[in-house]
């Protein structure tokens, strides 16, 4: 995300000629990851990049983002993307100051665990590191219990054993390491996760009409091109967790579907 980010940067920088500038911070390098949501809506940081999905705490209908089973697969997720950000740009707008400018999918979120987790059964005893309310709701319908954890304390909470599964990416199973410190990873398409970029409104409604085009046509080839690349990474993250020594399951359709009714 951090070079589309920079790349995206670096053609709007272009195009602007100069009138406006952005510049990317990766990371945490300016404010915490739970502090980014609200530094965008006070304009202490003018725009972001978040996985809106973490903030349901704070904003409840986030939490529809990672509503489970909601979609079958990473196709359909990154289909749903145009939809989602018109639906959540009333949310930003009316209650966050803030403009959707993309979204995109990040695919599937998925099951590491340091055991396997197979059928509904399995759930039971699993104390999951969640990132966020409807994960943790999740884990706790289908038997497991949840402790909150920011995605990244998530590779050391797995490595001291204070918990023994988490929900996340699986391209992040991979960035993050995680796979050093479990052996399982069950795939059942349980949830789906989304990011956004969000500008503070004060900022968007001083930018020149041409200026605003130009952000919102670069920052859309950008969701598009993150859509398409995680539609991509999706098998070959499988082969690579495999190739990693990762025990891998595909969690078959009666079987997903007990889990389902275990939610409703």
């Amino acid at each position: 995300m951090t070079v589309e980010a920079e790349e995206m940067a670096a053609r709007f920088n272009e195009r602007a000629g100069g009138e406006y500038i952005i510049k990317v911070f990766p990371g945490e390098t300016l404010v915490k990851t739970m502090e980014a949501l609200d530094a965008v809506r006070s304009g202490s940081v003018e725009m972001g990049t978040l996985a809106w999905g973490i903030y349901a705490g704070i904003e409840p209908r986030f939490g529809a983002m990672e509503i489970p089973f909601l979609f079958n697969n990473v196709e359909a997720n990154a289909y749903a993307q145009e939809s989602l950000a018109e639906l959540y740009n009333d949310i930003f707008e009316q209650d966050l100051s803030q403009k959707v400018l993309t979204t995109w999918a990040i695919g599937m979120l998925e099951t590491i665990s340091k055991k396997p987790i197979k059928t509904l059964d399995d759930w039971h005893g699993i104390l999951l590191g969640s990132t966020s309310p409807t994960v943790s709701a999740v884990t706790e319908y289908l038997g497991g219990a949840a402790v909150t954890v920011p995605w990244t304390d998530v590779y050391s909470s797995l490595e001291k054993g204070v918990v023994d599964a988490s929900i996340l990416s699986p391209h992040f199973f991979i960035m993050g390491k995680l796979t050093d410190v479990t052996s399982n990873v069950t795939y059942s398409g349980i949830s789906a996760a989304t990011y956004g970029t969000t500008i503070n409104l004060d900022v968007w409604n001083a930018m020149p009409k041409r200026i605003q085009d130009i952000l919102l046509e670069e920052m859309q080839r950008t969701g598009q091109t993150m859509n398409e690349a995680h539609i991509d990474l999706f098998e070959k993250d499988k082969t690579e967790l495999a190739g990693l020594g990762m025990e891998i399951y595909i969690v078959p359709g009666t079987e997903r579907d007990k889990w389902k009714e275990a939610l409703i």
